[in-house]
C-alpha cells in the first residue's frame, strides 16, 4: 500500500489558508469604517470656513456680472460712436447743420441790431425836427417890428392849428397895432430846449428863450424877459403845426 505524498498535503493546506485569508480581506474591505466624531471647536471652525467660502463665491459672481454689464455697455457705446464717426455722410450732414445754425444766428443778430439802430436813428431825427420847428415858430411869432407886423397873420395860418391858432388870433390884431403905433421892435433869442415827447406824427418840446422889447426912442427903457414855453405839435398833411402852447414856470 502506497504512502500519501507529503508535498501534495502541504500544498493543499497552503491553498486553503490563502483562500481563507482572501475571504477575510474581502470582508474587512467591505465593512464600513466607523465615523470619526469631530470636536465642538473643529465643527465651529468648519462652519465659519464654509460661510466665508460661500460669501466669497457670491461676491465674485456679483462683481463678475457687473463687470460684464459695464463692459457690454462700453462696447456698445464705442460701437455707436465708431459707427457715427466712420459714416462720412452723417458727419457731413452734422457739419452742414451746425454751419446753417451759425448763419441763421448771425442773420437774426444782424437783423435785430439793424432794427434797433433804425429805431434809434428815426427817433433822433424826430427829436431834431421837433426841436427845430419849436424854436423857429417861437422866433417867428415873437420877433416883430413895424416892417413885418403884417406877416403875423400869415405865420399863424401856416405854422399853427387848433387851440394855439385860436388863442393867438385873438391877440394878433392888438399886437400888430401896438407894434406899428408905438414903433416898437421885439426880438427873441433861444436859450435852451428839451424834447419831452417824440413820435412819428407828434411831439412836445420845452423851449427857454429871452425876449427883448426896444422902443424907437433911444431914451426909452428896454424891457428884457425870459420865458419858458411848452410847444405841442402835430403833423397835419405832412406839415408840422403848433397845436398848443403853455407857459411853464
Amino acid at each position: 500500500m502506497a504512502e500519501p505524498d507529503s508535498t501534495e498535503s502541504v500544498t493543499d493546506t497552503e491553498h486553503d489558508n490563502t483562500e481563507a485569508n482572501e475571504v477575510d480581506d474581502a470582508q474587512t474591505t467591505d465593512k464600513p469604517a466607523a465615523p470619526v466624531k469631530a470636536s465642538p471647536l473643529q465643527r465651529s471652525f468648519l462652519e465659519r470656513r464654509k460661510t466665508r467660502d460661500s460669501s466669497r463665491s457670491s461676491t465674485r459672481n456679483v462683481t463678475g456680472s457687473s463687470s460684464a454689464s459695464k463692459s457690454s455697455a462700453s462696447k456698445s457705446s464705442v460701437t455707436v460712436r465708431r459707427s457715427a464717426a466712420d459714416d462720412p455722410k452723417l458727419a457731413r450732414l452734422a457739419l452742414r447743420a451746425v454751419a446753417l445754425l451759425a448763419v441763421v444766428g448771425l442773420l437774426v443778430t444782424a437783423l435785430l441790431f439793424g432794427i434797433g439802430r433804425h429805431r434809434i436813428d428815426q427817433r433822433n431825427e424826430w427829436r431834431a425836427e421837433y426841436t427845430s420847428f419849436a424854436q423857429q415858430v417861437l422866433v417867428n411869432l415873437t420877433t416883430l417890428s413895424p416892417k413885418n407886423a403884417d406877416q403875423l397873420q400869415k405865420t399863424l395860418l401856416e405854422q399853427t392849428s387848433g387851440k394855439a391858432q385860436q388863442q393867438m388870433q385873438q391877440a394878433s390884431d392888438q399886437t400888430i397895432q401896438l407894434i406899428k403905433q408905438g414903433n416898437i421892435s421885439t426880438s427873441t433869442t433861444i436859450l435852451s430846449s428839451a424834447v419831452t415827447a417824440a413820435e412819428a406824427d407828434e411831439g412836445s418840446v420845452i423851449v427857454v428863450y429871452g425876449w427883448t422889447m426896444r422902443p424907437s426912442d433911444p431914451k426909452a427903457e428896454v424891457v428884457s424877459e425870459t420865458y419858458r414855453w411848452k410847444v405841442d405839435m402835430r403833423r397835419i398833411n405832412d406839415q408840422l403845426k403848433m397845436t398848443n402852447f403853455e407857459w411853464v414856470t
